[in-house]
């Protein structure tokens, strides 16, 4: 702990090193949950149980992805990141929770929900923009 009692903040290395590790990791989990996927769901002549079956592959992903998400939220930045990575860390959050929604859906069969869960990119598309440029490219690619 800072002597002011806060939490000692990572110098600019450090937390970019650690945070793209644990993106790094988070990616590759979701890579690994998908693997074998190869068809597009909102494609119709992809079959229904290929769509229910990756949409349970999501669902099945998202304590993992939950995870991730708090190991970067246990990241103390330095200060001169602090502001725009809590606004960072808000869009993920945003991201995850319409994540888990939507895989639900699309576990349930709903290939709408395949097409909204290509445009989550869009919620985190200010804060990718700041990661990429803070150094943090691998978060930055959400």
């Amino acid at each position: 702990m800072a002597a002011c009692g806060g939490p000692t903040r990572l110098s600019k290395a450090d937390f970019v090193r650690r945070g793209n590790a644990i993106c790094q990791r988070m990616s590759n989990d979701l890579d690994t949950a998908l693997r074998g996927f190869t068809q597009n769901p909102t494609d119709p002549n992809t079959p229904d149980d290929v769509v229910r079956r990756e949409g349970r592959a999501l669902v099945n992903a998202e304590p993992t992805v939950r995870t991730h998400l708090s190991e970067l939220n246990k990241l103390h930045p330095p200060s001169d990141a602090r502001h725009d990575w809590g606004r960072y860390l808000d869009q993920l959050d945003t991201a995850v929770k319409r994540y888990a929604a939507l895989s639900g859906r699309l576990a349930g069969g709903d290939r709408h929900a395949a097409t909204e869960l290509d445009s989550l990119s869009e919620i985190t598309a200010t804060g990718d923009a700041w990661a990429r440029t803070y150094g943090l490219h691998v978060c930055g690619q959400t």
